[in-house]
């Protein structure tokens, strides 16, 4: 994994000038990228690269997530606050032809800090783009690294520090006249499904980073979707654009974005957000649960009827609805307890049970999700007052450390509407009127712990 995301991020799939991830890479090398730019990509590299940082500590990692948010901000964010869905490939009819540079131009336009820049990205007088249509030689470079630039500058003279500051000031200017290009067209509809995975990867990150921006931001598009997108009976609308909310939701608007409210409930304690998320979740049950052999499919019961109503599992460039769902059932069935909703995670683990014993290569997030339910997975529930600093250190601790199975509740001030939705929270409470952690394997607690020292070898951290 860890190779794959370094040369990932060393490779022109990168965009080291704007920042963000093309959609995928056309070799080997991770250099030649079809140039196009998925909102979904964005969503689920932040996941992948927050959740390596918060194992490793690994600084790229930390920069990498800070720079596709800061694109996603600047150019795939709408004024209210949802994001777009995409950015085209093509501008003036070329394919990458917004992104590539010719050495004189940078010359030109760098003066003396041309060498420097040229050398560290690899770009030179011939060229290393091909089209990868007319496969034609020209003499565009697309900029990508062979080492991370901390590697890369331990050789040359000076403080390392003032280089990469350097750096990115050029990387800047580069930047600027790179905007007066003409700029490949965007997607601006607001997809619920997509808004659900940029949702949760910010959320995830403010977790792991714990910077107000991200968490303002994965806010922000919820309520967008809350306020334009959600039906006065409870049903989801799949798309808004130009001002017109339309088409009846599918089973990936409800499955993502609950999945996306669940990450905001364990990164912002709303109980707003936990509360929709069972709200929706008995929508989906409701309208599109296979009652004969258990899944979901695709479309609902009284959506328009199709020669066959599909049902799909395969985990592709994004997961299926199906295997998301399965992750929410899990975590709302940790929550709250809820029997009922146990049985919907036997019964889809059996339905779809052969298809990935088949193949689980093409399953991997419903075999995520499984793991979550049986592997050393532990439920945490904090008991104190949300602005005490020894709450925040705990809730800090358990966001900035990876455990995939962790499940996170806080009983603050509002802790009566979490009671009602799972009568069992009622016994958890602050001792001394201290914030009080109890750590649960399969809803058996161990004795609870007041500090931070206490609470940190339970959750594995030495």
């Amino acid at each position: 994994v860890e190779k794959t995301l370094l040369n990932m991020r060393l490779g022109g799939i990168y965009d080291h000038i704007g920042f963000g991830f093309h959609r995928y890479s056309t070799d080997k090398k991770w250099l030649l990228p079809h140039f196009e730019k998925m909102l979904y990509d964005q969503a689920l590299l932040v996941q992948a690269y927050s959740n390596h940082y918060s194992i490793t500590k690994n600084e790229l990692s930390k920069r990498t997530v800070y720079e596709i948010l800061q694109y996603v901000n600047g150019k795939l964010t709408a004024p209210e606050g949802a994001f777009y869905s995409a950015e085209d490939a093509d501008s003036e009819g070329e394919e990458g032809k917004f992104y590539v540079w010719q050495k004189d131009e940078i010359t030109n336009i760098l003066q003396g800090d041309a060498d420097l820049i040229c050398t560290l990205f690899n770009i030179n007088d011939s060229g290393n783009f091909v089209d990868p249509f007319n496969n034609v030689p020209g003499k565009e470079n697309i900029f990508y690294l062979k080492q991370p630039l901390e590697e890369i500058l331990n050789t040359y003279d000076g403080n390392k520090c003032e280089l990469i500051d350097k750096i990115d000031k050029v990387i800047k200017k580069l930047f600027d006249e790179r905007e007066k290009r003409v700029h490949p067209l965007k997607d601006e509809k607001i997809l619920t499904d997509w808004n659900g995975l940029m949702i949760a990867a910010s959320a995830r990150a403010y977790s792991v980073f714990r910077e107000e921006k991200f968490l303002h931001a994965a806010v922000k598009s919820t309520r967008f979707i809350m306020e334009k997108l959600l039906s006065e009976d409870g049903r989801l609308l799949h798309r808004y654009k130009d001002g017109e909310a339309a088409i009846t939701g599918t089973l990936d608007d409800y499955a993502f974005f609950i999945y996306g409210l669940l990450q905001l409930y364990e990164a912002d304690f709303n109980p707003e957000y936990l509360l929709l998320a069972l709200k929706l979740i008995d929508v989906q049950l409701k309208h599109f649960w296979d009652d004969e052999y258990g899944g979901f499919f695709l479309t609902a019961d009284d959506a328009e009827e199709l020669i066959i109503r599909p049902k799909d599992i395969y985990d592709g460039a994004i997961p299926s609805g199906n295997s998301v769902s399965f992750y929410n059932l899990i975590k709302l069935y940790k929550i709250t307890g809820k029997p009922e909703l146990y049985d919907k995670i036997k019964l889809m683990s059996q339905s779809f049970y052969y298809q990935i014993e088949n193949s689980p290569a093409s399953h991997t997030f419903f075999l995520a999700a499984l793991d979550n339910l049986y592997n050393d997975t532990i439920e945490v529930i904090i008991a104190g007052k949300k602005e005490d600093l020894s709450t925040k250190a705990m809730l800090n601790l358990l966001g900035m450390n990876y455990n995939a199975g962790t499940t996170l509740v806080l009983l603050d001030e509002k802790r009566e509407e979490l009671e009602k939705i799972a009568p069992y929270l009622k016994s958890y409470i602050s001792i001394d009127d201290k914030t009080t952690a109890y750590v649960c394997k399969n809803f058996t607690c161990e004795l609870p712990v007041t500090s931070i020292e206490e609470l940190s070898p339970k959750i594995g951290i030495e």
